[in-house]
């Protein structure tokens, strides 16, 4: 007779999290200007985070979002207090998700803890929608951290003297909504434009081509009144903006609001520039890269040296590029040491 027997192991397993990946289109990276190695990405669906530099990591700052707040996870806009590199406050809300809720959310202590301010009533964000990659929409004056402004796609521009706790609609700005439903592409403060504690220059990026309607303002009264600004490119729109030190700005504009062609509006997204306006002066320069035309989507200006200035294309995506410095796939980037 033969006995068949059998042995039994236990095996030990080892459980870890799955590495998902494309978890959302990378919208913007937002660095700190009083902090080193401080960094924010935002997302279109798959929330914020924050760069942890001793790890190498990206930290998720909206881990915590319930199923009624998931519209959370579409990050419209991202602002860094200049004079605490603790605060950080989100635009944030997807159309399609919670009725469209919308929120500002508030930290004091790099995205570990938000408290949240609801602002459906007034305005909604699409952190998913087109022109998601312009900005930055939301802002916190430099000079008075209790001042917030944000741009939003259809109801104009607000401010918050209270950090960010209430917000009121500043209807100097005549812009509520553009074709495209991006409405302002992004707001930036001068800081040197200091007066009873708070800046008083403040500038206005409008999704919308010239011939629609002016689409760059400026306010010399802390967003009382605006102005339009003429001379910039035709045919095109502001995308993103920054400042030098000197007190220019750098602006990409494209044919569209990006990151991609607009479905129901004639905005291929297949041409751009990128422009340097002196407010001082009141003049423009095309100071885009030789013998490409684009549209671009990117820019940053080095806080320290005016004339290093890196921009970026936008919805080149797998097609070949072939230009000046050479050629390959997908979007370029461009950098100056000139101006």
């Amino acid at each position: 007779m033969f006995v068949n027997s059998c042995a039994v192991f236990a095996e030990e397993y080892t459980w870890d999290s799955v590495a998902m990946g494309g978890g959302g289109f990378v919208s913007a990276v937002i660095p700190s200007r009083t902090q080193q190695n401080l960094f924010y990405a935002r997302t279109d669906v798959g929330g914020a985070y924050r760069w942890d530099h001793a790890q190498s990591r990206w930290v998720s700052l909206t881990d915590w979002v319930s199923e009624d707040q998931v519209g959370y996870l579409g990050v419209e806009s991202i602002a860094l207090d200049p004079q605490d590199s603790a605060k950080v406050y989100m635009l944030v809300g997807l159309s399609y998700f919670n009725n469209g809720k919308t929120a500002i959310l508030r930290s004091n202590d790099y995205g570990k803890t938000f408290s949240i301010v609801d602002v459906s009533s007034q305005f909604k964000a699409h952190g998913n929608g087109i022109g998601r990659s312009s900005g930055e929409k939301l802002h916190v004056d430099p000079l008075n951290s209790n001042t917030l402004y944000t741009g939003t796609r259809w109801n104009g521009l607000f401010k918050s003297t209270d950090a960010g706790a209430t917000w009121s609609r500043l209807s100097g700005l005549d812009v509520t909504t553009t074709p495209n439903e991006n409405g302002v592409s992004f707001v930036l403060l001068d800081p040197t434009s200091g007066a009873n504690g708070a800046t008083q220059t403040i500038f206005a990026g409008i999704s919308r081509y010239p011939t629609v309607g002016a689409n760059f303002y400026q306010s010399k009264d802390a967003g009382q009144t605006f102005s339009a600004i003429s001379g910039g490119p035709a045919g095109l729109m502001p995308v993103r903006a920054v400042q030098d030190k000197n007190g220019n700005l750098i602006i990409v504009y494209a044919n569209g609001s990006g990151p991609h062609g607009h479905w129901a509006q004639p905005e291929p997204m297949d041409q751009g520039q990128v422009w340097k306006y002196n407010p001082s002066a009141n003049t423009w320069s095309n100071i885009s890269p030789a013998g490409f035309n684009h549209a671009f989507g990117g820019v940053s200006v080095d806080p320290n040296d005016a004339n290093h200035i890196i921009v970026s294309s936008t919805n080149v995506w797998q097609f070949q590029y072939t230009g000046t410095g050479g050629s390959g796939f997908g979007d370029q980037i461009f950098s100056t040491t000139d101006g």
